[in-house]
């Protein structure tokens, strides 16, 4: 699948799931697959395709009542967004983060944060980048969420590269790789924000 890099294949298996799930009756699993499958849609360029096939399983969620399905949906759609229109993204995206809290919803609250972050990085908004960033990390420290850290600093090493300290922007880079990936989130895009690596690691 997508984790050993096999990104068609991990695109066919989520839509073989929701098939599966849909059979089943298991609209929300379904609706979670279909959101996967559009995130890894995205990151391989293809937001045109994303982005229907994720509406619609908001759409679904929407229609069977579930406020998590619903919920996530809106915050896969967000993110996609960012990808093709940063401006737009921010409105999407802090709609699904207000849901979030409402229905005390910590990973999609995490992956709001993350893609609030990178998109004020996007359009040039360094304070703002730095504030959603310091916010994702108080809420992962909060609950502790150590593992997700890898979300953190992948933002962290660019924002740090544009308004930070040289020596700690050049060793972010290669923090982020060596730590554990614990979701479908791309890492941020270094043909958007190139960055030399200096070989060190700030967390082992």
């Amino acid at each position: 699948g997508r984790g050993g890099g096999d990104t068609a294949g991990g695109i066919e298996w989520f839509a073989a799931t929701a098939r599966e799930a849909r059979r089943l009756g298991l609209t929300g699993f379904a609706v979670e697959a279909d959101a996967a499958r559009a995130q890894v849609l995205a990151d391989v360029g293809r937001p045109d395709d994303a982005l229907p096939l994720v509406r619609a399983a908001r759409d679904e969620a929407v229609a069977v009542g579930s406020d998590v399905a619903v919920t996530w949906a809106r915050t896969v759609e967000g993110s996609i967004i960012l990808r093709v229109d940063p401006e737009s993204a921010t409105q999407v995206v802090e709609e699904a983060l207000a849901e979030c809290h409402r229905i005390g919803y910590a990973a999609g609250t995490s992956v709001n944060l993350r893609t609030l972050a990178l998109g004020a990085l996007c359009l040039g908004d360094v304070a703002a980048s730095a504030r959603h960033l310091l916010a994702l990390l108080d809420e992962l420290l909060g609950r502790g969420s150590t593992l997700e850290l890898r979300a953190v600093l992948d933002v962290a090493a660019p924002l740090l590269a544009r308004a930070g300290p040289a020596t700690v922007a050049a060793d972010l880079p290669a923090t982020p790789p060596a730590l554990p990936r614990v979701g479908l989130t791309a890492d941020v895009p270094r043909h958007a924000f190139p960055l030399a690596a200096s070989g060190r690691r700030c967390v082992r």
